[in-house]
């Protein structure tokens, strides 16, 4: 009788924490429903209208050196050649968080976390940045939610071990690596699983489905540019970030600010200078030299290079301005109130996640699903940390650190120390001020 009654207790709670999810995931809907109605007709952003013209080129057949990764034109595709306009670019995003929800679903799941999956999709069905992109034609979404369920198939070929897990897993990593390129770093996660279950012949086959996804575009980029590239936008975002006159902090200026013709390149004369004269190569010219250069200067400023990564890897986690500042061009006086929202969403989301983690003892970190969610974070974000770096770029990591958290969360024994933990909390609100004290300043 003892044991009919915990089964029906865990049946219950099962249900409940089920039905919890459904409840948040319709309002995450209708919020994005609201949002949508009023930006249907609204401009793209400039990062999305360049995503949306390669769109164009790609259906044209025009001859193009592509400079953005293909990933999100290929998917506008179809809809761009069916004539959709603003408005049904933003609602086909949808999908993306559709996703999103369905990998967090999947991977709290697999952790036996459901009763924290409905708390974390509530937080992040109301902060502002999530609510953007669910509807704006750009990359943080997509990555985001092939991510999760690219570590909730890593996360199954532990416990399964079974070709569904495996070849999944090679597709969101060939997706997100067409998406963001860098994401390609993630398929040596594959082998966590290959050496635990001793499957090499499955992780061969997930990185063969990677090379067949990668390949297959660059075939597609020889035809179209006559050269073997995969696009051209990594090594000039690579010089941007390590070049003598990039900004210690705002490591992002001149991918976002000082860009020929505006105002703010007038404050940097010899990259003024440096940049007009690169610009007179050929597209494929330019990306060896941005390389070339890159490198060059990493190698005689190690010091600065190394100053410049520990200031990209505060800056990575300071809460998204992105969504607020976009709104300031429509609706000026919800800046502040927006920036407030996107703070505290953030903080609800992370420092929790943040402080279990820190203060976990041995338990959670012998766990290899632990090093799995940790190192698939760390590894997508490393590119970044010595590239170039802005809060804009955490947003794909976030939901698997709040699982991190979560596990941490369970795994809590005497080893905790909350020392650890609070000591780190208390240096990500050290990220939030200094974030906020360095963009109340100039250059």
């Amino acid at each position: 009788m003892l044991m009919n009654y915990s089964t029906k207790h865990l049946t219950s709670r099962i249900s409940h924490e089920s039905l919890l999810f459904c409840i948040v995931f319709v309002f995450s809907l209708l919020v994005r429903a609201v949002v949508l109605v009023l930006a249907w007709n609204t401009p793209l952003s400039p990062d999305a209208q360049d995503y949306l013209e390669m769109t164009r080129q790609l259906l044209t057949g025009h001859h193009f050196v592509p400079y953005w990764p293909p990933g999100l034109p290929l998917y506008l595709s179809p809809i761009v050649a069916l004539g959709g306009g603003t408005g049904i670019l933003r609602l086909s995003m949808m999908f993306f968080w559709l996703l999103l929800i369905y990998g967090l679903y999947r991977l709290t799941a697999i952790l036996d976390l459901k009763r924290w999956a409905w708390k974390i999709l509530l937080v992040l069905s109301i902060t502002p940045v999530s609510i953007h992109l669910s509807i704006e034609p750009l990359t943080q979404l997509p990555v985001a939610a092939l991510l999760v369920v690219m570590l909730a198939e890593l996360l199954g070929c532990i416990r399964k071990a079974e070709w569904r897990e495996y070849v999944t897993f090679g597709i969101t990593v060939g997706a997100m690596a067409l998406i963001r390129p860098s994401a390609l770093i993630l398929s040596f996660l594959v082998i966590a699983p290959a050496i635990h279950s001793r499957k090499f012949v499955k992780a061969t086959v997930s990185l063969l489905i990677v090379a067949a996804i990668c390949g297959s575009w660059m075939l597609k980029a020889h035809e179209i540019s006559g050269r073997w590239v995969f696009n051209t936008s990594n090594a000039r975002n690579f010089w941007y970030g390590n070049n003598p006159s990039t900004p210690y902090y705002r490591t992002w200026y001149f991918g976002s600010h000082a860009k020929p013709g505006s105002l703010e390149i007038n404050l940097f004369p010899t990259y003024k200078q440096e940049l007009s004269e690169l610009s007179k190569l050929s597209a494929f010219d330019q990306q060896k030299q941005f390389t070339s250069l890159s490198k060059q200067y990493i190698l005689q400023h190690p010091g600065v290079f190394l100053l410049r990564t520990l200031n990209r890897f505060r800056c990575y986690w300071a809460f998204d301005t992105f969504t607020s500042l976009n709104l300031r061009k429509y609706v000026p006086n919800l800046l502040v109130p927006s920036l407030i929202a996107e703070c505290i969403t953030y903080l609800a989301v992370v420092g929790p996640a943040f402080f279990c983690i820190a203060a976990a003892g041995a338990c959670f970190w012998k766990k290899i699903e632990s090093w799995i969610l940790i190192g698939g974070v760390a590894l997508y974000a490393a590119p970044y940390w010595i590239s170039m770096s802005h809060p804009t770029y955490h947003f794909p990591v976030i939901l698997p650190i709040a699982v991190a958290g979560a596990v941490a969360y369970n795994s809590a024994s005497d080893s905790w120390k909350a020392i650890r933990g609070w000591t780190t909390v208390l240096f990500l609100l050290a990220i939030q001020v200094e974030w906020l004290w360095m963009m109340s300043r100039q250059v």
